[in-house]
Parts: C-alpha cells; structure tokens; sequence
C-alpha cells in the first residue's frame, strides 16, 4: 500500500475508533433503556446517556480537530459535521445489539400488556387502539431497526451540525 493510500485510511480508521468509543455509549444508553422497564433507577442512567451522547460526540470530534486542524487550514463547521456524523454511522452499527434484543423481546411483551389493558376499554376506543397495536405487531423487526438507526443517523446530522458549529476555526465560506 503506498503512503498515499495510507494516509486517505488514517481518517477513516480514526473516526471508526470514535465511532465504536460513541457506540459504547450508545449500548450503555439502549440497556439503560432496557433495564428501566423493570428498575426505575436505571431510567434515571438513561437519561444521563441521553446527556452523554452529544458530550462524548463533542469531545471526540475535538481531539480530531486538534490532531488534523493547522492554523492554515483551519477546521470547518462541514468537517466537524462531517465527523460526527460518521461516529454515529458507525456508532449506530454497534448500538444495533442492544436494539435487536430491545425490539425482539422487550416490545412485544409491552404490546402484549397494552393488549391486556384496552380489553377492558369501550368497544370503540378500545377496537381503533387494537387496530394500531396490531399494526405495530405486525411490524418486521428489521424495520424496527431500520428506523432507530437513522434516527441516531438524525441525531449525529443534528449534533454534528451544533458540533461543527462549535469547533470551526475559519469562517463558513473558506
């Protein structure tokens, strides 16, 4: 490989690291979310994950700009964005193991609850909330999946657009 090569690998390899240290916050952050359907405490963890997620994204992309940013070039809000963006592509791939076991055993089990609860609601009320839990029911659990991960995508577009905003170091048209 020659040196060129190598060096178009070293951001990559860079944000892949980032993006597995922001995915373990991610996982932490999703079993949080498991384990506080049956312990209030870890609802709480939760909701300081939810803090910890565009903290650690920060902090990441600042190392970066402090590794590849020279007073000639500078960083860019598109860079900062850009960077952010990725941890959370690859972030939100590491993220999908507590996820799948989220969706696949925690989910149906609420939705049987739910069940439970309307059949002794009114007829009507009670029959359009059990075509809406059918419908979620029958939802695949790859598209379950599907949808949490670009929403993390969303959120790194989110973080990455406040992140890039406040780390760049020349003005918006260089």
């Amino acid at each position: 490989m020659s040196t060129q090569e190598q060096d178009k690998l070293k951001p990559t390899a860079s944000v892949a690291r980032d993006g597995l240290k922001l995915g373990g916050v991610l996982c932490l952050t999703y079993l949080a979310r498991i384990l506080g359907l049956g312990y209030p405490f870890f609802s709480l963890i939760y909701f300081a994950g939810l803090i910890l997620i565009p903290y650690t994204a920060y902090r990441l992309t600042k190392a970066y700009r402090d590794q590849v940013a020279t007073p000639s070039t500078g960083f860019s809000w598109l860079q900062g964005l850009s960077y952010t963006l990725r941890q959370h592509v690859f972030g939100g791939i590491l993220a999908l193991i507590p996820q799948y076991f989220y969706f696949r055993y925690f989910v149906p089990q609420i939705l049987d609850q739910l069940h439970e609860m309307l059949s002794g609601q009114p007829q009507a009320l009670g029959q359009q909330l059990q075509e809406s839990l059918a419908s979620l029911e029958a939802t695949p659990l790859w598209q379950w999946l599907w949808v949490d991960y670009c929403f993390t995508l969303f959120l790194g577009l989110v973080w990455g657009a406040l992140v890039g905003l406040a780390l760049r170091q020349r003005p918006f048209y260089q």
